[in-house]
C-alpha cells in the first residue's frame, strides 16, 4: 500500500485488506513488517487527520440496525426528534455497508438479526482501528445475563432491552455521544 504523507512523500508498506466496502470505496488493513520510522510516520499523518476532524466537528451520526420495522421506525423518529442525524438498516449487512462507509458517531444494532447479526458486526467494527473506538449498543429481547454475556464477548459498550423504553433509550444515547 502506498499512503502519501504531509511531506508528499510516498510511504509504502505491506498490508493485507480485514475487510472490504464496496460502496464508498473504503477498506480496512492490517499492515505487517512496519519499521518504527515507517510507524512514527504513520502515527504523525493519523494524529493531524485526528486534529482536523476535532477541529470540524460533524453532526452526530447514528446507525440504528433493526430486522423489525417497527422498532426500527419508532427508534429513528426518537432520535431524530432529538437532533440526531439517524440511518437505518434492515439488516446487518446493510449496517455493516453503512458504518463502514458514514464513521458513524454511535451504533444500535438489534444483536439478533438474519444473516449478519450484531454481534458479528460489533465485533468487525472492534477489529477496525478507524471504528474500535465508536460505541455500541444491543437491543435485545433475549434474556439480561445472555445479553451481557454477548456484549463483553463482541465489546459492546452497552445494552437495551426489549420492549425499549424512550427515556432509556435517549439518556443511552446520550451519555456515550457526550463522553466521545
Amino acid at each position: 500500500l502506498e499512503i502519501t504523507l504531509d511531506d508528499k512523500s510516498l510511504l509504502t508498506v505491506k498490508c493485507n485488506p480485514t475487510w472490504l466496502g464496496y460502496g464508498a470505496f473504503t477498506a480496512g488493513y492490517n499492515f505487517e513488517d512496519v519499521t518504527p520510522q515507517q510507524q512514527a510516520q504513520l502515527q504523525e499523518t493519523l494524529q493531524r487527520l485526528e486534529r482536523v476532524a476535532a477541529a470540524n466537528p460533524g453532526p452526530q451520526r447514528v446507525i440504528i440496525a433493526d430486522d423489525d420495522p417497527a422498532i426500527l421506525q419508532m427508534l429513528d423518529t426518537v432520535l431524530s426528534r432529538h437532533g440526531y442525524q439517524t440511518y437505518r438498516a434492515a439488516d446487518g449487512e446493510e449496517a455493516a455497508d453503512l458504518i463502514r462507509d458514514l464513521s458513524p458517531s454511535l451504533v444500535l444494532l438489534d444483536l439478533l438479526m438474519p444473516g449478519v447479526d450484531g454481534a458479528d458486526i460489533c465485533r468487525m467494527m472492534r477489529a477496525d482501528v478507524e471504528l474500535a473506538h465508536v460505541p455500541v449498543i444491543f437491543i435485545s429481547a433475549l434474556d439480561e445475563t445472555s445479553v451481557v454475556e454477548i456484549c463483553e464477548q463482541a465489546g459492546a459498550s452497552d445494552f437495551l432491552t426489549k420492549p425499549v423504553t424512550l427515556a432509556d433509550l435517549v439518556a443511552m444515547v446520550a451519555r456515550y455521544l457526550a463522553l466521545g
